[in-house]
């Protein structure tokens, strides 16, 4: 989500107008220090102008625990060399890019 709201050129503060959460609560989602539900999911997906089925979908996928339990003198990586949270940030972007490119071919 951190790499879609960069492409969407949104401050944290633009995000929290367009969508029900403070400011320093959407910084605690991007940042995993706070996990995020699928209600977080939407309302983000709403406001960057994106199809939240897909983000959506990944919350479901098996990763790492969040960042706050996770051991911070391990980093799991695959043999590819990216992390998991890299892969589904990457995959993330991709989706988010594509539903950009489908809705400008719409209109």
């Amino acid at each position: 989500m951190r790499r879609i709201k960069r492409v969407s050129r949104l401050t944290y503060s633009q995000l929290a107008e367009r969508a029900h959460y403070s400011r320093s609560s959407w910084e605690r989602f991007l940042n995993g220090k706070t996990t995020a539900t699928p209600a977080v999911v939407r309302e983000f997906a709403k406001a960057v102008g994106s199809d939240p089925v897909p983000l959506l979908a990944l919350l479901d996928r098996p990763g790492p625990p969040p960042r706050a339990t996770a051991a911070p003198f391990r980093v799991v990586r695959s043999p590819g060399g990216r992390s998991p949270v890299r892969r589904r940030n990457t995959l993330l972007a991709v989706v988010f890019i594509a539903g950009v490119a489908v809705g400008d071919l719409l209109t």
